[in-house]
């Protein structure tokens, strides 16, 4: 015969004597039974490893969010660097080719800043 989820039955449980008089005197201290007390605790150690389970994965899936947000921030901006310098390539052909004394040293600033970053993103120590 299968039991519904719901019902209640006895249950036999053999323990020592000592947290028997543990139990009985937190049924008197919360003011329920002892069999009250013994069935809350029961459900309270469950649904806290329940709990548990939970915030373990939701501290994994934050670790590994962060990680993938540090990864694509970091591969989005060495992307965007790259294309910086390539702008800045072509930049400097054409202020070169202006003899712009004050704007070549401008676009060659930015394009050593760029590589700066481009090499700390990579993890360089520049």
């Amino acid at each position: 015969m299968r039991r519904k989820p719901n019902e209640t039955v006895q249950v036999n449980l053999r323990i020592k004597e000592e947290l028997r008089r543990k139990l009985e005197r937190s049924a008197k201290e919360h003011e329920v039974s002892f069999n009250q007390e013994i069935r809350a605790r029961l459900e309270d150690s469950l649904e806290k490893k329940a709990k548990q389970s939970l915030e373990s994965i939701a501290s994994d899936i934050e670790r590994h969010w962060d990680r993938f947000r540090d990864l694509f921030l970091i591969g989005g901006m060495l992307s965007n660097l790259k294309e910086a310098n390539k702008v800045l390539e072509e930049m400097i052909e054409l202020v070169d080719a202006k003899k712009d004394p004050e704007l070549s040293r401008l676009v060659h600033a930015a394009q050593a800043l760029i590589k700066t970053k481009s090499l700390q993103g990579k993890g360089g120590n520049a």
